[in-house]
Parts: structure tokens; C-alpha cells; sequence
């Protein structure tokens, strides 16, 4: 039988390195990271983006992905659309090809992923950046916190004490 594996969010403000973070896990340690939530997502985005009145017409999915930060609001309508049934719908898909989920927005959604025993740690990364009005979740709602508040090497060094304090480091 296979042993669960374990499962990460990394939640935080726009800008302040979730996927950096992710990034660099998935390429270091035994996590599995292929894409952000918002990658997952950019189909269903781009598709309600267009199939509703929403004031812009997005060429392509990644037109819309790669706008995404101009447009916060449509992509959290979009998402909360996505999961009105389920509130952890995407984060069940997204979790069924990686351990690490980058982009939870919403205090609800991370509430009912944790209710749904969906992640073993959640990382919140901290980082003076522009306040960002569609994130509901807050440092004290997450297990740990780490400052992304110098340079991104300092980031790593920071990402490799995790990574060996938790056995997940693939070499040393």
C-alpha cells in the first residue's frame, strides 16, 4: 500500500513568491508541483471571462493567465463560480497530479480545504507588496510563516532549513 503523501498550501498576497516557493520545492525536494492554481484554472477563466459581461475580451487562455493580476476580481469571481458547489473543487483536482497548491484566496475555500483534511502544513509567505483585496486568509489562519522580505537566494536558504526540517530534501 502506498504511504500518503504529504501536502502542502502555500497561501500569501500576490507577489510575495507562493510560486517561487513552490517552484523551487517541487525541482528540490520529494513534492510533486507542476503549475499554480491559477494555471489550473486559466481555461475556465478565460471562459467565463467571455461567456459573461465582464468588460474584457481575452484572446487566449494564456492572454487571460498572463493578465490575471490586472484583473484579481475576475479571477475570483471566476474561481468562486468554478467551486459554489464544492468550495475545494479545484484544490481536490489541482492536489490529484501535485503535493504543493499555490492560490488559495479565500478564507471560506482554505477553511474548507482544512475541514476536508486536504493539506498536512500550511505556508503562508509573507512579503511587503501592494494590498490585494480578493485575499480573505491571513498570516494567523496558516501554520507557519516564512519572510520573502530580502533576496531571493536568502528565499532558498530559508526553503532548505524547511525542506531538511522536514525530511523532504533530496540531497544535502
Amino acid at each position: 500500500m502506498e504511504s500518503k503523501r504529504l501536502r502542502i498550501a502555500i497561501v500569501g498576497p500576490g507577489r510575495s513568491g507562493k510560486d517561487t516557493a513552490a517552484e523551487w520545492l517541487g525541482m528540490n525536494t520529494t513534492l510533486r508541483y507542476s503549475m499554480s492554481t491559477s494555471q489550473f484554472a486559466s481555461q475556465f477563466v478565460f471562459d467565463y471571462a467571455n461567456r459573461t459581461d465582464y468588460p474584457v475580451i481575452f484572446s487566449t487562455p494564456e492572454v487571460c493567465f498572463d493578465q490575471r493580476i490586472i484583473h484579481r476580481e475576475l479571477w475570483a469571481e471566476a474561481i468562486d463560480e468554478y467551486n459554489r458547489w464544492d468550495k475545494t473543487r479545484l484544490y481536490k483536482e489541482c492536489l490529484k497530479v501535485q503535493d504543493l497548491l499555490t492560490g488559495i484566496r479565500r478564507s471560506g475555500e482554505l477553511r474548507a480545504c482544512i475541514d476536508a483534511d486536504l493539506f498536512d502544513l500550511i505556508v503562508w509567505i509573507e512579503r511587503d507588496v501592494q494590498e490585494d483585496k480578493t485575499l480573505t486568509i491571513k498570516a494567523k489562519d496558516c501554520d507557519i510563516s516564512i519572510l520573502n522580505t530580502t533576496t531571493r537566494r536568502d528565499l532558498f536558504e530559508k526553503l532548505i532549513k524547511f525542506s531538511k526540517a522536514l525530511g523532504i530534501l533530496k540531497c544535502s
